[in-house]
């Protein structure tokens, strides 16, 4: 199935989505995250060190909006 239920992804559906593919190490996706905090994030990196370096940054500020895909 191609479709993706962002209800079930989040929840809830998102009055707004950012959908970030490539994000590197998720600088520009974690401003995006502090700007916008009750939007709704879906970033892609196919870099485990992109991936875990990100993984690192929101750790210490939790984010129940984001969702990632490697």
């Amino acid at each position: 199935d191609a479709n993706l239920d962002l209800k079930k992804l989040f929840g809830t559906y998102p009055a707004t989505l950012h959908v970030e593919i490539g994000f590197g190490s998720g600088e520009h996706l974690d401003l995006l995250m502090e700007r916008h905090p009750h939007d709704f994030f879906i970033g892609a990196e196919p870099y485990i060190n992109g991936m875990s370096a990100f993984l690192k940054t929101i750790e210490s500020k939790p984010h129940d909006h984001v969702r990632v895909l490697m």
